[in-house]
């Protein structure tokens, strides 16, 4: 569903690297396959690159139906969640049984022995068992290269010294470093590697389509992507459109795609509100055919590291209202960060990025895997 150009540095970069990569790589995140996580998209990008440079390439994660054509050895060890809404007694049942299936990965690595396991940090957000199971791991298996891969800045200031038991610790962004450095992780052990962005370019019939099904024709629309939840400030992008951009523009559009991980009946109400649409969870193609028509795409949350949607943005060209608290967003399109707080302001910090027609100089670039890869070459093959 994506057009994915590949120039022949990129081919060359492939060719190297597989001569002086051919090992075993193992990576364990709590969602693969679902296209509802950032996450998700990024380790399959990952785990496309490393199968390309010919990597043996294992995933440990959830049980979400594959639909991808990636040849991975897979493992299906933890309960599927990231299609799922928020259901409060679901999702605790879930959560204990996830912590249960970490005895499995000590089996799982044994039988497949990896040079190196990437290990997803948020496991290590909430309470559980993963941390003690994980420094038994580590234990019984001395010659893997464990790596932690923290992507965001959300883990606990007293888990972070746990990281020091990995070999390396990826942070993917300036704060998640500052995070982690700030809190107890030895400074040797930190590599900072920028997030991957492919190079796309959505199908026109898709989002053309996409269009008119959701009965926007030739309306505006400002476009939000991600969880539906307060701590991402869905609520606070919602406000803002309802009160002070849909009064003033009433031929705009406020369209909404991700999974409804909130139970706030306020939240709720103004989603099914005039001018709001809320297409519900969608596969990556969808969500960037729809980003790509939008008169604006937002992401309001503060508490990222380097948002995946944010990157896509980016990456398609589109104006765009970035979230604050990211150092690279701030040095390179600093008039484009919303950092405001109340609806009023942040509608017409909006209006006014939407009115001048101009998108941020971001170097995109940086991200694209060519640049990325061999970083990782080397972490992989200490």
């Amino acid at each position: 569903m994506l057009g994915i150009i590949t120039s022949p540095f990129v081919l060359k970069e492939r060719h190297l690297m597989s001569k002086q990569l051919l090992r075993r790589v193992a990576i364990c995140s709590p969602i693969f396959w679902g296209d509802a996580s950032g996450a998700s998209v990024y380790y399959q990008l990952l785990a496309n690159e490393l199968l390309t440079h010919g990597v043996d390439v294992t995933v440990i994660s959830d049980q979400e139906r594959a639909d991808s054509e990636l040849s991975v050895n897979y493992f299906p060890l933890f309960p599927a969640r990231c299609a799922k809404d928020k259901r409060p007694l679901r999702d605790v049942a879930a959560y204990l049984w996830q912590n249960v299936s970490y005895f499995g990965i000590q089996g799982i690595l044994s039988s497949v022995q990896p040079h190196s396991a990437l290990i997803h940090s948020s496991f290590y957000n909430h309470p559980g068992i993963f941390a003690q199971v994980m420094k038994r791991v580590m234990h019984k298996h001395p010659e893997i290269n464990f790596i932690a891969d923290v992507r965001d800045g959300l883990m606990p200031a007293h888990k972070v010294p746990l990281l020091n038991d990995y070999h390396r610790v990826i942070a993917c962004s300036e704060n998640v470093a500052n995070h982690l450095l700030e809190n107890g992780l030895e400074s040797r052990r930190l590599l900072r590697i920028p997030v991957i962005q492919e190079r796309i370019e959505p199908v026109d019939k898709l989002r053309t389509q996409l269009i008119a099904d959701n009965g926007l024709g030739g309306q505006p629309y400002i476009f939000y992507a991600g969880l539906v939840k307060e701590s991402k400030a869905v609520d606070v992008l919602l406000e803002a459109f309802l009160r002070f951009v849909r009064p003033v523009r009433k031929d705009m559009r406020l369209v909404i795609a991700g999974l409804m991980k909130t139970s706030s009946r306020r939240v709720k109400e103004m989603l099914a509100q005039d001018g709001v649409v809320y297409v519900g969870n969608r596969r990556r193609e969808e969500v960037l055919a729809l980003m790509s028509g939008a008169a604006l795409c937002v992401n309001l949350s503060p508490d990222e590291g380097m948002p995946r949607t944010s990157l896509e943005a980016l990456a398609l060209g589109r104006p765009v209202a970035l979230p604050p608290n990211v150092p690279e967003f701030v040095r390179y399109c600093d008039g484009f960060v919303v950092a405001e707080r109340e609806p009023a302001e942040v509608a017409a910090r909006m209006m006014e990025i939407m009115d001048a027609g101009a998108t941020p100089d971001y170097p995109i670039e940086m991200h694209y895997p060519e640049r990325v890869l061999h970083v990782y070459e080397k972490v992989l093959s200490v």
